[in-house]
């Protein structure tokens, strides 16, 4: 079984993941900086090392508390406003322009499309 993982010099260079640390998240429709603890995000792909197969780290996220799931939980409410928020009765055109916008600001910070997708798995 372990002469399918191969060891991380082994990657090819366009497949290695670098470790992207969220440090941040959405309340509100802004990034709110995050400096409390953070969860641990591991590729389901095993490295061979000295000690056996172990997962490689590919990042985390914040290890948000109940007060910040309230708080986001509540903004979700307020934007939907019972199905009248401004997204919910935005037509698909507009849902597409939203997309859109985001990706290409996305784009702008420097994040490579792979690093985005990365992000998502």
């Amino acid at each position: 079984m372990s002469s399918i993982f191969k060891p991380e010099d082994q990657i090819p260079e366009p497949y290695r993941i670098e470790e992207i640390n969220q440090d941040v998240y959405l309340l509100n429709g802004e990034c709110v900086k995050w400096n409390g603890p953070v969860t641990k995000i591991y590729s389901p792909v095993c490295i061979p090392g000295p000690t056996g197969l172990t997962r490689k780290v590919v990042g985390s996220i914040p290890d948000t508390s109940a007060k910040e799931s309230i708080e986001a939980l509540n903004a979700a409410v307020t934007a939907y406003n019972n199905g009248l928020g401004e997204w919910p009765s935005m037509g698909i055109e507009g849902r597409i322009e939203c997309m859109q916008k985001f990706v290409f600001l996305m784009l702008q910070r420097n994040l490579t499309a792979q690093s985005i997708i990365s992000t998502i798995r």
